[in-house]
């Protein structure tokens, strides 16, 4: 289960994000830093400009290749992003990771797009849209 479910590559094909895509009940930042971590152990050398580790409560964002045991430098309410790809899904349901896989894998797609801009204002201040305009996304294994 260690590896990231969504990437993104920019314009010039370059790895920016890696998205890892998990459904615990609960998430907690020490939760976060452990998937981040375990990711950055198994995939040494494929470090990218922004990590997310996504569950359904929260999304925690790193900007840049940060030592594995760093905190998060967001953390933002998961709906506060993603509300607009969960209508219909109800707070307390349970999200399986395939799902939010796709909802990420599309909210991700149109802010490469364009289609879209982050409905959370701090995450537009780390320019992640920014940083995959013009790109595209990948999905090298499904959510476990």
């Amino acid at each position: 289960m260690n590896y990231a479910n969504v990437t993104v590559f920019d314009r010039y094909d370059q790895l920016v994000v890696m998205a890892i895509v998990r459904a615990p009940k609960k998430s907690s930042k020490s939760w976060a830093v452990k998937e981040r971590r375990d990711i950055r152990e198994i995939q040494e050398g494929f470090l990218s400009r922004f990590t997310l580790v996504v569950a359904p409560d929260f999304v925690y964002l790193w900007k840049s290749a940060k030592p594995a045991k760093a905190t998060p430098d967001l953390v933002v309410p998961a709906r506060e992003i993603l509300g607009k790809y969960m209508n219909g899904i109800d707070e307390h349901d349970f999200i399986p990771a395939s799902t939010l896989e796709l909802i990420v894998g599309m909210w991700l797609g149109d802010l490469a797009i364009g289609l879209a801009r982050s409905t959370a204002p701090s995450v537009e201040k780390t320019g992640l849209t920014k940083a995959i305009s013009g790109g595209r996304i990948d999905f090298p294994r499904a959510a476990a």
